[in-house]
C-alpha cells in the first residue's frame, strides 16, 4: 500500500524516507504525548504544602477564590468540580454519597464514591480535607 500512495504521488527513494520518518514521528511524538496526559490537566494548579498552613488560590475558570483544602463534606457542586480531575458528574456523587450515607468519617472513604480512583484520589489528597 505504501508502494501505491508513493508511486503514485511520484516521491523519489529520499522524498519516501523522509515522508516516511515525518509521519513515524508525528504518529511517535501523539502516542507519547496521550501516554503521559491522563486527560486531566492540573497544570494551572499547585498543591499545597502538606503542613497546616493553606493559602487561597483562584480555581482556574471557576470565577471564585477557593481557599485549599476543600473539606469535602461540606463543599458545593463548584467547589467540588474545582478539584483537579473532579468533573460534575463525581462532584454529584460526591455530594449524594454524603447525603445519603452521611460524612465521610475519612478521606480514604471517598474511594467508596464511583469514578475516584486510587490516582485520582493521591491527586486529590493534597487539596481536601474533612471536619
Amino acid at each position: 500500500m505504501w508502494k501505491r500512495i508513493t508511486g503514485w504521488l511520484a516521491f523519489t527513494k529520499t522524498e519516501q524516507g523522509v515522508l516516511l520518518f515525518l509521519v513515524g514521528a508525528f504518529v511517535l511524538g501523539s502516542g507519547l504525548q496521550l501516554f503521559h496526559s491522563d486527560g486531566n490537566d492540573t497544570s494551572w494548579v499547585q498543591p499545597a504544602s502538606t503542613d497546616s498552613t493553606f493559602s487561597e488560590r483562584s480555581a482556574a475558570g471557576a470565577g471564585n477564590d477557593l481557599t485549599y483544602p476543600v473539606n469535602v463534606n461540606s463543599a458545593s457542586k463548584v467547589e467540588l468540580v474545582a478539584l483537579p480531575g473532579i468533573g460534575e458528574v463525581i462532584a454529584e456523587r460526591i455530594i449524594m454519597t454524603r447525603e445519603e450515607k452521611g460524612p465521610f468519617g475519612s478521606l480514604e472513604d471517598l474511594l467508596g464514591v464511583k469514578g475516584i480512583t486510587k490516582k485520582k484520589f493521591e491527586q486529590l489528597k493534597p487539596f481536601i480535607t474533612i471536619h
